[in-house]
């Protein structure tokens, strides 16, 4: 139960740092499509945890290659390096 609360916290942080990266002029597809990738591949590993489980009898190989890949992951974010949307300012706007 404690973890199905981390997708109410999830929620406002993707939409507010995806629109201070590419702008919000598109967060309802940018914010859509990164749900989207998340729900498959999180029920894609689900199904292969599984399936490693029943060929193995146990889980350790299912927790390596998640631990691999999650430093995979964080090697892969640290080094990013994107420029944040500039906000077009209106010269007559003060």
């Amino acid at each position: 139960m404690i973890f199905g609360f981390t997708d109410l916290i999830t929620g406002p942080l993707t939409t507010t740092l995806l629109g201070r990266l590419y702008g919000f002029s598109h967060i309802g597809l940018l914010s859509g499509f990164v749900t989207t990738l998340h729900r498959l591949g999180g029920g894609f590993w689900a199904c292969m945890g599984g399936f490693i489980f029943d060929k193995t009898g146990n889980d350790c190989l299912a927790f390596v290659l998640s631990t691999i890949m999650a430093r995979i992951a964080f090697f892969c974010c640290i080094f990013v390096n994107e420029k944040r949307h500039a906000c077009f300012q209106n010269p007559s706007i003060q």
